[in-house]
């Protein structure tokens, strides 16, 4: 099922022109106006926009105590290598 709103048309022969380019480019489908009798009513006027509410953290800060400060201080220092990786050798030229 495809269903296409249009926009409003000025009189019935645009409205017909209308129909019948729909039907010449999908295939004769039933078209059926669902447009209102009534006349159209005003637009209504916009409603200013609510402040944003602020936004709560979720959890409380948690700080680290002072004796855990000192904890990971060996994973700040330079690592070095525990052995020589296997494919320095293939990079040296033979003696």
């Amino acid at each position: 099922t495809v269903m296409a709103v249009s926009e409003a048309f000025a009189d019935k022969p645009a409205v017909a022109a209308g129909i019948a380019a729909v039907r010449e480019c999908a295939g004769t489908g039933l078209v059926t106006d669902l447009s209102r009798v009534s006349p159209l009513r005003a637009v209504a006027r916009p409603q200013p926009v609510p402040e944003p509410i602020a936004v709560q953290p979720a959890c409380d800060e948690q700080l680290v105590p002072a004796n855990r400060l000192r904890a990971f201080a060996h994973a700040n220092s330079p690592r070095r290598q525990a052995a020589t990786p296997r494919w320095i050798g293939a990079a040296q030229a033979p003696a």
